[in-house]
């Protein structure tokens, strides 16, 4: 079962015919007898059909009855629905007017054809694999030829309902969806399911969230208690909303993701770049977390010093997008997922074949030369590459000396990463978490990191020692990369700064991942 509503249930199902999962419609079996009440379930459906729109949910089979029970089949939606998506974190402020935007067109064509949808609201806006948004559940729709019912059912799309559907909903026009889906900005901005005080004073509530201000201008238009005062048309609230997205991008880059924003799929990922200096690579003792019973903490000693040239990172791991674009394939599981998790499921070559196609891609030295399975790594080149451990613990701790990089107090890392107790044993969209001090995201958690570094035991050193720009042993006997940062299936043990993973270089899995690092800008090129 995907989800049970005041009238029918969901489930998935797999259509034989076509060797395709599907999502099965079911009129609850009591409502059956009520002729009015199956003659809108399916004039939804027929609506839908009829639109026949890619932001419109596609309808399989129109009709179907068996034994009382009235149904009808569509696609399956396998992002599940935009509260969710919210809720769990994959969808965020970032990806707000990209997702608003998209659904207004959608509205706007339904409204050119004569259909109000009446009930729009987060629940009814389905979520693709790949994060694009798909609206449905159009059984309350006005138009010519009927009222389309009046709205009941649960206080979550009650707050959703513009003034006027609560009193005449026979008389609700576009505008009405213009309210609805501008509360539907104001639940992504929020986080959360929305307070009924938003109610009382929508212009109120939207001015406490985080929020640019060309956003919150149109928002607070578009939620006007008089209708009059709304945006006039979907269009127009549609592109009154991409100007504002455009504003606000302008001023503060990476504030807001419209449709004509540049893709991680496409464009790659901002960089940060991270200053020359030293660190003490390692832990003297294990601190802060509580220790793991089967973990041996050995190869983190002796602590010792290192110096660490500048160099650029990528502020997050490599998502499944880019990853797609680059290579031409996703190799990540589950299969269907959003671009913006990271990319799991590669080896450590697979990692550094990436490193190479995206330097290619932007005209860029290669960093790596292959004879056979020995990976030749030219120092010298400006393109991307895998960083070292020392540089990754160096990014990581941005100058701390703590467990992580914010401190030594557990309780706070969830607010930094993914891991076994928040993860729910998956991974999650790149950058969702709070970054480090140098603006690095995921540094714990999420995926496993892959690095440069053969493993080998930190060598003995001379007191006063210090290494510059380490780069691990030539080699392994026993064929082992080292990997950083622990995964949304490890305990906060694993995520500290200091934990250093291993993995043979063939080895792949679903929270094994890595970022690019590049020479710094600084640097002239060779």
């Amino acid at each position: 079962m995907l989800g049970r509503g005041g009238f029918s249930t969901v489930w998935e199902s797999l259509d034989k015919t076509c060797n395709e999962r599907v999502a099965v419609k079911v009129l609850h079996s009591e409502l059956g007898r009520d002729p009015l009440r199956v003659d809108r379930f399916y004039r939804g459906a027929r609506i839908m059909a009829e639109l026949d729109h890619e932001g419109v949910i596609r309808i399989v089979d129109l009709h179907g009855e068996d034994e009382g029970y009235h149904y009808f089949v569509m696609e399956l939606a396998r992002g599940g629905n935009l509260r969710q998506a919210v809720l769990e974190q994959r969808v965020g402020r970032e990806q707000l007017a990209s997702v608003i935007e998209r659904i207004g067109r959608t509205l706007a064509r339904a409204h050119g054809r004569g259909y109000v949808h009446r009930d729009v609201n987060p629940g009814n806006i389905l979520l693709s694999a790949s994060g694009e948004p798909k609206l449905t559940d159009f059984d309350l729709v006005a138009a010519a030829d009927t009222t389309g019912g009046t709205r009941t059912g649960a206080m979550g799309t009650f707050v959703y309902a513009a003034p006027e559907q609560l009193d005449r909903p026979q008389d609700a026009d576009g505008r009405a969806d213009v309210y609805g889906l501008a509360m539907t900005a104001a639940f992504i901005l929020y986080g959360h399911d929305l307070p009924m005080t938003v109610l009382r004073d929508a212009a109120g509530f939207i001015t406490t969230l985080d929020c640019p201000q060309p956003l919150e201008t149109v928002l607070i238009r578009a939620l006007a208690w008089e209708r009059d005062e709304r945006f006039s048309s979907m269009e127009q609230f549609c592109d009154a909303l991409a100007e504002a997205a455009s504003s606000a991008e302008a001023s503060e880059p990476g504030a807001l993701a419209s449709p004509r924003a540049t893709s991680l799929a496409v464009d790659g990922i901002p960089l940060v770049e991270i200053p020359a200096g030293s660190l003490v690579m390692g832990s003297a003792e294990v601190m802060g977390a509580a220790h793991d019973e089967d973990a041996d903490e050995s190869d983190e000693t002796p602590a010792h010093r290192v110096y660490v040239s500048a160099f650029r990172c990528m502020v997050y791991t490599v998502p499944r997008g880019l990853y797609a674009d680059v290579m031409g394939q996703d190799p990540g599981r589950p299969e269907t997922a959003s671009p913006e998790l990271p990319v799991n499921n590669v080896s450590w070559f697979d990692a550094v074949q990436f490193c190479n196609a995206l330097s290619e891609r932007d005209g860029l030295q290669l960093c790596y030369r292959f004879d056979g399975r020995d990976v030749v790594w030219n120092i010298d080149a400006d393109g991307y590459r895998l960083p070292t451990e020392a540089e990754w613990e160096y990014a990581c701790r941005a100058g701390t000396e703590t467990c992580w990089s914010f401190g030594n107090d557990e309780s706070q890392l969830g607010e930094y990463a993914w891991f076994d107790n928040n993860s729910n044993q998956r991974p999650h969209p790149v950058g969702r978490k709070k970054p480090n001090a140098w603006g690095l995201h995921d540094m714990h958690g999420n995926v496993w990191e892959w690095c440069w570094d053969w493993y080998a035991r930190y060598p003995d050193r001379p007191s006063g020692q210090i290494d510059r720009d380490p780069m691990g042993p030539p080699g392994s006997a026993a064929n082992i990369k080292i990997v950083r940062g622990g995964s949304f299936a490890y305990g906060a043990w694993f995520l500290r700064c200091a934990l250093r993973g291993r993995f043979e270089p063939d080895d792949r899995g679903m929270d094994i991942g890595f970022r690019c690092v590049r020479r710094s800008q600084g640097q002239a090129k060779e």
